[in-house]
């Protein structure tokens, strides 16, 4: 866990930014939300890799939780790929609400789980694997 003192200290100087969440709802195993400034509304998918850490995915912005006690994330609006990750690519680091993380963090996919659907064929998870 994170020092939560030396956290706030980083956002007092601007450091790292309070990242604003609007929660739209949830549907099956997508939660519906918009971060900082999007005016559309993203369906978030959540995952965890073999490590154990939290991802959430959308069409064109990913997250990556870094810690889920203080929310502390590394996020890209502009590109939904790991390779969004990158600082250099346009990635954020922020603090989401908890809320937020402890929604995607229930709503969490397994591998092998039905995702949704392409006409009548289900599309499966089939898990996450990062190097």
């Amino acid at each position: 866990m994170l020092d939560v003192e030396r956290l706030n200290k980083l956002v007092e100087k601007g450091i790292i930014e309070k990242v604003k969440v609007e929660i739209e709802g949830e549907e099956g195993k997508r939660v519906f939300a918009r971060i900082g400034r999007q005016r559309k509304t993203r369906g978030f998918i959540a995952f965890r890799d073999q490590e154990g850490r939290l991802f959430a995915q959308a069409e064109d912005c990913i997250i990556q939780v870094l810690d889920e006690e203080t929310g502390l994330c590394v996020y890209n609006t502009k590109g939904g790929y790991f390779h969004h990750l990158r600082l250099e690519l346009g990635a954020k680091v922020g603090i989401f609400p908890k809320e937020f993380i402890q929604k995607l963090a229930s709503l969490t996919l397994k591998e092998g789980e039905i995702m949704g659907f392409i006409g009548d064929a289900p599309v499966y998870f089939g898990g996450c694997i990062t190097i």
